[in-house]
């Protein structure tokens, strides 16, 4: 027992810097990249983010999990180590023990840090844990597989083409419709604050990640001896898998969720202003966009009178009853413009309405969008090189300053009466004043 210890904490030593610090640092480099490029920490978002992290770090791990298991042979010492005093077997599993054991620390230290800089920035919700549990999960079974393999074809493209075949295991079957998508660890993703993260199949999904790593220690210790506990622990491995496999299979597709309760947060200024409490970071200048657009539309009939933030981009619109629906993470995480980008949406609401892009939206869109102080992009034609005109073309300029140069009581009265067909694209440049 003594030798034993001893051989555990040799290899402990020998694995330290490696399989320490490559999980860590590429945990640091996910949280760089999926978790601080967003004003809005949200904790559902940060717990996938973590999740899909350590999974990525475990194909790592499998590839240097499997290049530690043969490192034996490669370096031709394996039948000097059959004189050594511990078997074969208590050497592959102290092995595979400090290999998956440094691994997972590493990634545990990195999503500390991750965890711990969004409890400072995160405004509503709490961390969730099953996500977390789920990657450490995968990448102890990735780890494992990846020394069963490397035991038993110890070559020098074992390391890559475990690392690639666990990558197909874990991300192929996402690329599949259901049932098959169940099989996909990551399929239950759904970062939004305003639904549940589904969990419903993760104690399925956990114990299928428990059966495949006893199923692989059962494999690296038949490498060594072909007894009735080897072949036992192989089996029961092999056998919680399948059983898991194959309800997951029959569940079929998942139902819809219910929407999270919370108590929206208000501003009062031209217009109530209602968000949920997760974006309090980028409140006050969402507000402050909202109250620059609108500002010139209070009292027209048919214009806003109260904002309110939607789940998602599809439920953007002005209702008929004047509330103005807007969702800011579209714009602030995946647009990248911030503010201008959020104006400039919400610019196309107030003037489009059930009709897109006439002549006079365009117009009316452009000076909205110059009194709230927002830069306009000019496009040449209609459409530039990308093939759609994100801003306002040329020709409508000088229209624009022909309105913005009306005097503002002039202005209000025109909106008052044509805002409505405005919307509904029934106007022309000649209805313009």
């Amino acid at each position: 027992m003594t030798a034993s210890i001893r051989l555990f904490r040799i290899e402990a030593r020998r694995n330290f810097g490696l399989f320490l610090f490559l999980p860590f640092a590429a945990m640091v480099w996910c949280f760089v990249f999926l978790t601080t490029s967003d004003k809005v920490v949200l904790w559902p978002q940060v717990s996938i983010a973590v999740r899909d992290s350590v999974a990525v770090v475990g194909t790592a791990v499998t590839g240097v999990a499997a290049w530690m298991a043969g490192r034996g042979r490669r370096v031709r010492i394996e039948e000097l180590l059959v004189t050594t005093a511990q078997p074969p077997v208590i050497r592959d599993l102290a092995a595979w023990a400090t290999t998956t054991g440094w691994g997972l620390i590493g990634c545990m230290l990195g999503a500390t840090i991750v965890l711990a800089h969004a409890s400072l920035n995160a405004t509503w919700g709490s961390p969730l844990v099953v996500p977390v549990v789920i990657g450490l999960l995968i990448a102890a079974a990735s780890a494992t597989w990846g020394y069963a393999a490397g035991t038993w074809f110890p070559g020098r493209f074992t390391a890559p083409l475990s690392a690639v075949v666990v990558f197909l295991f874990l991300f192929l079957p996402g690329a599949f419709s259901y049932p098959i998508q169940n099989l996909n660890f990551f399929s239950q993703s759904f970062d939004s604050v305003f639904f549940p993260v589904r969990t419903d199949l993760s104690p399925l999904h956990a114990a299928m990640l428990l059966g495949l790593t006893v199923l692989a220690l059962g494999c690296i210790v038949l490498k060594r001896h072909r007894n009735l506990p080897a072949w036992g622990t192989a089996l029961a491995g092999a056998a919680a898998s399948v059983a898991c496999v194959v309800v997951l299979v029959g569940v079929g597709r998942p139902g819809t969720m219910s929407p999270l309760p919370y108590e929206p947060v208000c501003s009062q200024g031209s217009i109530e202003v209602c968000m949920h409490p997760a974006y309090q970071a980028v409140q006050a200048e969402t507000v402050d966009v909202i109250e620059r657009l609108t500002q010139p539309l209070v009292g027209v009939p048919g214009a806003p009178t109260k904002a309110v933030q939607v789940p998602s981009a599809a439920e953007w619109g002005l209702t008929p009853d004047g509330v103005l629906r807007f969702e800011p993470h579209e714009s602030y995480a995946f647009l990248g413009g911030g503010p201008d980008s959020l104006a400039s949406q919400i610019s196309g609401v107030l003037t489009y309405g059930a009709a897109c892009c006439d002549e006079a939206q365009e117009v009316i869109r452009g000076w909205l969008l110059e009194q709230a102080g927002v830069p306009i992009a000019i496009c040449e034609e209609d459409r530039d090189e990308g093939g759609v005109c994100t801003g306002v073309p040329r020709r409508y300029v000088p229209h624009i300053e022909r309105f913005a140069a009306l005097p503002p009581e002039v202005r209000h009265a025109w909106l008052y009466d044509n805002y409505a067909a405005l919307t509904r694209g029934e106007l022309t440049l000649e209805d313009l004043p």
